[in-house]
């Protein structure tokens, strides 16, 4: 896209059920997707962005996609580019869909995430991963070296992200006839493929009697095949760029989207149905806006939110920019986002140590602030910050063999029986009742794996910084709730005594009775 942005308009949706995409309502009967089910999808999409005719690139499982919008929508595309393209034989089909698809469901030790670290790890070394024999070895032997520690990390998030819909488009892939597709299609089709292609030698599988319009080429290397491909794109571009149809929300669903600041996007969800003042919602450092969906939900249609992730945290990631990630520069993404959005006044909840973005929020801005509500506020005293620098917060950097998942998990877990979780005494031991379903912890260490480094260096940041000092400034009705038997209870309770209109609430441990009371709380 970086190498095409001077020569295209370029868009690229995830999948359904993969990246950041809803994945597909399930059929009747419990009935297995197939390509058409992908393809309609990609041409409701082009629907709805007001696209007429478009030319078309896939790679891999979203090669055979292009390959079936071909097929079946041929007047809505100028050229179809299938690289990588599958051609198996029914033993090879076989074995695929019988060993391919895991089962990663979170286990109480998190001996799932050395699962997914492995198959991430194992399809870089056969093809398929799932099968370790010399074959399967073969294929990959000369084409790939495994891959950085950072680089394996991206995959397994990306795999993290699918949930229980791995099987969903990599499944209608396996099951497709790839050669029939090629018989159906009239439009301009290209096939392609370079050496290092794990799928390079399957062009060898088609038979030589395919339609006029499907045309198949080998390339030497990537680089190469893009400019071929990028070539017959351009030759087949029809007229100017159309404009794209800005899209809206779903009625009854938080819409899903990006708000452009100075630095970068900053991704968020929101909805404006609703009367009042907008809420603002910010998460826990190391975490997400995915944790607000409690309060999301118990504010549908009632009144507008926004929940944002902050820099690289959750599917902001690196969006933001480069620099460094510190309480500030949380601070004025959410600042620049907002008046993108337009928003003039809001309530804000925050989370965590998100509280001291809040409060970073509040200082810097010239958009009216009317209360700040704060679950869980990070105060810290000398002697807390003196303990938790350089521990609290590690930067779990990607390990070859994915201990760092380990680490990742165990101190989640034990951030729910101990405070700080990294101190596993008696006198440390938590009263609150511990979340400690496998489920509950898996989408957290998510959240905290998708926001390293980040969480690292914004935390550093916040122990160093003079939050008292700042909240006897802070003039606006701020309410500091610590829920039942949290270890944040006295310091919710000292942040009120600091604060000129504070005040506490002891909040539920359940997430929907803490959602209705916290928006309870909105006077407007």
């Amino acid at each position: 896209m970086r190498a095409w942005s001077d020569t295209f308009t370029l868009i690229a949706p995830d999948t359904p059920g993969y990246g950041a995409s809803d994945p597909l309502p399930e059929k009747e009967n419990g009935a297995l997707f197939d390509l058409s089910d992908f393809a309609d999808a990609l041409l409701t999409f082009a629907d709805t962005l007001g696209l007429d005719r478009f030319g078309l690139y896939g790679h891999h499982t979203g090669a055979m996609i292009a390959a079936e919008c071909a097929r079946l929508y041929p007047d809505r595309l100028t050229i179809t580019v299938a690289n990588g393209y599958l051609v198996v034989t029914k033993e090879e089909r076989e074995e695929i869909l019988e060993n391919y698809f895991s089962d990663y469901t979170p286990e109480t030790d998190g001996r799932h995430l050395a699962h997914v670290w492995q198959r991430i790890r194992d399809q870089f070394l056969y093809f398929p991963w799932s099968v370790h024999t010399e074959a399967a070895r073969a294929v990959m032997r000369d084409k790939f070296a495994v891959p950085a520690p950072e680089v394996l990390q991206e995959d397994v998030l990306d795999l993290l992200r699918t949930g229980s819909h791995e099987a969903d488009g990599y499944g209608a892939a396996f099951r497709c006839d790839g050669i029939e597709i090629l018989r159906g299609i009239t439009g301009k089709c290209v096939v392609t493929a370079q050496v290092q292609d794990l799928l390079y030698e399957h062009l060898d599988r088609l038979p030589s009697d395919l339609p006029d319009a499907v045309t198949v080429q080998k390339y030497g290397d990537l680089d190469i095949l893009n400019d071929a491909a990028k070539t017959l794109l351009l030759d087949h571009t029809e007229g100017d760029t159309p404009p794209v149809t800005a899209t809206g929300t779903i009625a009854g669903r938080a819409w899903t989207s990006y708000a452009e600041t100075k630095t970068g996007q900053l991704y968020m969800r929101r909805n404006h149905a609703g009367s009042g003042l907008p809420v603002v919602m910010i998460h826990n450092l190391g975490s997400s806006c995915q944790r607000w969906q409690p309060v999301m939900t118990t504010l549908m249609g009632k009144r507008p939110f926004i929940a944002f992730d902050l820099p690289g945290h959750g599917e902001t990631g690196n969006a933001w920019g480069d620099g460094p990630i510190t309480l500030d520069a949380c601070a004025q993404a959410v600042d620049e986002a907002l008046q993108y959005l337009g928003i003039e006044s809001a309530h804000v909840f925050a989370y965590g140590g998100g509280g001291l973005v809040a409060l970073k929020l509040i200082e810097r801005t010239s958009l009216h602030i009317s209360s700040l509500t704060a679950v869980d506020f990070w105060l810290f005293d000398n002697a807390d910050k003196e303990k938790l620098n350089g521990r609290f917060a590690p930067t779990l950097t990607p390990q070859t063999c994915g201990q760092h998942m380990a680490e990742a998990w165990y101190m989640i877990r034990d951030s729910e029986l101990f405070w700080p979780w990294f101190e596993t005494n008696p006198e440390n031991a938590i009263e609150q009742p511990p979340e400690v379903k496998p489920a509950r912890l898996h989408s957290r260490v998510v959240d905290l794996l998708k926001a390293s480094p980040a969480y690292h260096h914004v935390t550093q940041d916040a122990l160093s910084f003079d939050c008292e000092t700042v909240l006897k400034q802070v003039e606006i009705p701020a309410t500091f709730g610590p829920r039942s038997g949290s270890p944040y209870t006295a310091r919710c309770v000292r942040a009120a005594s600091l604060t000129p209109n504070g005040k506490t609430i002891t909040l539920s441990n359940d997430s929907s009775r803490r959602a209705a009371a916290l928006i309870a709380l909105i006077k407007d």
